[in-house]
């Protein structure tokens, strides 16, 4: 549909005699965060109007089967949470470290949850969570080292003091 302006034109009047609002799909784009969520909603939001313009246009595409439109169904509800938590984390101007580990954490459980639900969007699945695995758990351990200083220096600075109090009294 962007690639012709008949196709775009259609699908814009077939929107209108729904009663759909009037909005151009939208195309995956790897770079921008959230793309592929936001693309699969609107296809998935225009779904009546698209396959109404195709039989329109007498396309000779080969339509989707509701298999694959469930596919895009499923794969759009394991996305929804990264979207969700893509948004949290753009909106602060700072965000802290055991934040965005608490929320990694809750979105690699969350597709473990689906993972083990099994279904057509495996593959998307395995991938999705073997990237996480790797990326969060080298942030998660670099906490887990700062908070381990923190907690040493804590202590040092504790004994230290200990020390000196120690000194006081003995001048005394």
């Amino acid at each position: 549909m962007h690639r012709s302006t008949v196709a775009a034109e259609k699908l814009k009047a077939t929107q209108q005699q729904m009663g759909l609002p009037e909005l151009k799909l939208k195309q995956d784009c790897p770079t921008r965060w959230n793309s592929t969520f936001y693309m699969l909603r609107r296809f998935l939001d225009n779904k009546d109007a698209i396959i109404t313009t195709l039989v329109l246009l007498s396309a000779r595409l080969e339509t989707l089967t509701q298999d694959e439109w469930k596919e895009m169904e499923e794969a759009s509800e394991v996305l929804k949470p990264f979207e969700e938590v893509t948004v949290e984390i753009s909106g602060e101007s700072y965000v802290t470290a055991s934040k965005v580990i608490l929320l990694s954490r809750s979105l690699q459980k969350i597709s473990a949850r689906y993972l083990r639900s099994g279904g057509p969007i495996m593959d998307m699945l395995e991938k999705m969570n073997k990237d996480m695995a790797t990326r969060f758990h080298k942030s998660s351990n670099r906490q887990e080292q700062q908070q381990q200083q923190h907690h040493h220096h804590k202590k040092r600075r504790k004994a230290y003091c200990g020390v000196i109090s120690m000194n006081k009294l003995q001048v005394f």
